[in-house]
């Protein structure tokens, strides 16, 4: 993935830059699902959950990124810019490659284990596909407010200039610190409570931003909404990981992506015909249901997984 990163901004016209995009996405997801498969395979390695705080370094790599950005932009040149963070993140990827487990063994049912024989199984477990529509509801409650935040300040609570920014940066704030201290939490109330629980707080967070025309009130909404949203999608990755393997975590992450891909589109197409106050709606919603449907999709996840032992590698959610 490192190594197309500056493809886009080589791109000599129209139709390349496109296909460099398309490249880049589609090495973006694999390396997603790689870097998230790892993540389980380090978990099952030290018997603890870890899942949480690599998210969080995900979330502070994207803070970081996007403030050197601001401050290069005008300074150096843009393909010497693109070209700088290809060279350093290669080096970066070669060094970190060297210290990566070696992928475990993925869960296989007992039942299928007995014959060699074994009928193929089906591509999309029940399981994962909830598991998925819950990771899409969270994206798309994440990009909602990734995109939007500061939209919703300048246009609707009327914040001027720099300020309309104040709801993003509380969301992005609240986001890193919940993922940082996530895997404590999960530890402490088990994977079905902190992602059905997370979710509430972000439908309660992103209904008090709606309701309020207070500037600060509503920052506070985004915080809680980063907040509650933090673990969402790294605990059911991880749950999947542990239940399904590798091939699970990209199934899940497959579904999960349409959630970054249409919510922001579909927020702004509600936008344009109800106003940016009820399109934000949806992502309450989508909140809202993954209050209501998890308690169905960990149960499902926990019946898939064939061994549950801690011998076998599975992290305990309780102390």
């Amino acid at each position: 993935m490192h190594a197309v990163t500056a493809a886009p901004f080589l791109a000599p016209s129209l139709p390349t830059l496109i296909a460099a995009l398309a490249v880049l996405g589609a090495a973006n997801g694999s390396m997603d699902v790689a870097m998230n498969a790892q993540g389980v395979t380090v978990e099952q390695r030290l018997a603890r959950p870890v899942m949480s705080r690599l998210h969080a370094y995900f979330s502070l790599g994207g803070v970081i990124g996007a403030a050197l950005g601001t401050l290069l932009v005008g300074r150096f040149p843009m393909t010497t810019h693109a070209l700088l963070v290809t060279v350093v993140t290669v080096a970066a990827a070669l060094l970190a490659g060297r210290a990566l487990l070696p992928d475990q063994a993925a869960p296989t049912a007992p039942a299928a284990a007995a014959s060699t024989a074994a009928p193929r199984r089906a591509p999309l477990s029940v399981a994962a596909a909830l598991l998925g529509l819950l990771c899409f509801l969270g994206m798309l409650s994440e990009g909602a407010n990734y995109d939007w935040a500061a939209l919703y300040f300048r246009d609707i609570l009327n914040v001027p200039g720099g300020q309309a920014g104040l709801g993003y940066a509380a969301f992005v704030t609240t986001m890193t610190l919940g993922r940082w201290f996530g895997d404590r939490l999960r530890v402490r109330l088990g994977d079905e409570t902190t992602v059905r629980g997370g979710a509430l707080i972000t439908a309660l967070g992103l209904a008090l931003a709606l309701m309020t025309r207070n500037p600060i009130l509503a920052a506070l909404g985004f915080a809680l909404s980063g907040l509650g949203l933090s673990n969402v999608v790294p605990v059911m990755y991880g749950a999947v990981g542990h239940a399904l393997g590798g091939r699970g975590i990209a199934q899940v992450a497959s579904i999960g992506y349409g959630g970054f891909l249409l919510g922001p589109p579909a927020i702004g197409f509600i936008a344009a015909h109800t106003g940016l106050t009820a399109a934000l709606g949806l992502a309450l919603a989508g909140a809202a249901l993954i209050t209501l449907l998890g308690g169905r999709a960990f149960a499902l996840i926990r019946a898939a997984a064939p061994d549950r032992t801690p011998e076998a590698g599975h992290v305990t959610s309780t102390p």
